[in-house]
């Protein structure tokens, strides 16, 4: 499942369309594109992860303390999923670049 909260401009055909994105979009049988304005809370987002469940990882991004996010209020089993540094997980290579006070991310199948 992929949780997507960007703005859809980023997927739609045009001048704002961000290839990766679009990539990583079609890579996901299952999901949901949702756009807020805003951030949420931590604990806001510690509720996502326990009701998502997610199987492969946990990404925190748009964020200076990523590291943070393993001290969450998440199970011991989903803080494990934590990613916060380039990886692979099920046969999909995750890279991480730190981008001045924030992260970027990337995802290639394998």
């Amino acid at each position: 499942m992929l949780i997507y909260s960007y703005w859809d401009g980023y997927l739609r055909d045009g001048e704002n369309q961000n290839p990766d994105f679009v990539e990583v979009w079609k890579m996901f049988p299952n999901k949901q594109q949702l756009h807020t304005s805003g951030h949420a809370s931590t604990n806001f987002l510690a509720q996502v992860c326990q009701a998502a469940n997610p199987t492969a990882a946990i990404i925190p991004i748009h964020s200076q303390q990523s590291d943070d996010f393993k001290g969450t209020e998440i199970s011991d089993e989903l803080k494990e999923k934590v990613i916060t540094a380039s990886d692979s997980k099920q046969n999909i290579e995750i890279v991480i670049k730190k981008q001045g006070l924030s992260q970027s991310h990337h995802f290639f199948p394998r």
